[in-house]
């Protein structure tokens, strides 16, 4: 499996994997069916081992910080200065400003700009007079 796989950060974590469904289901034998591996220790192994590799993933995405997110970023904030600055947005202002961000959907613009809130770059403010009704959270440099 590991020397299919491309990514060599990953190939040392991927070949455990086999051993640790195999050692997973050795364990649930044990502690329940005379020490026999059945079907379903297995099926259960192999559940909890693909979770262990979703996470090795999710993992490495946080570490590494997700070049596709901080691309991102840098766009949005190059968005904000240009058109923005001073003034009070929401995420579909951005993105009808700016050709790439329309292309990404409106969850991912908006986790972003809560991201760069908690991180101090923006702060949340209340809705401009005549917006009040508006469900968006807005935003200002």
């Amino acid at each position: 499996m590991a020397r299919k796989f491309p990514h060599k950060d990953f190939r040392g974590s991927y070949n455990r994997l086999t051993e640790m469904a195999l050692r997973m289901a050795i364990l649930m034998a044990s502690l329940e069916n005379n020490n026999k591996i059945t079907i379903k220790h297995w099926a259960r192994a192999q559940e909890l081992a693909e979770l262990l590799r979703k996470n090795l993933h999710r993992l490495y995405d946080q570490v590494n910080g997700g070049e596709a997110k901080n691309s991102l970023e840098l766009e949005i904030m190059k968005v904000i200065k240009e058109h923005f600055d001073r003034k009070q947005f929401t995420a579909r202002n951005l993105q009808d400003a700016n050709s790439k961000l329309k292309k990404e959907q409106i969850g991912t613009v908006n986790k972003i700009l809560k991201d760069l809130q908690v991180g101090g770059r923006l702060t949340s403010t209340p809705p401009p007079e005549g917006q009040e009704t508006s469900k968006s959270p807005w935003y200002r440099r």
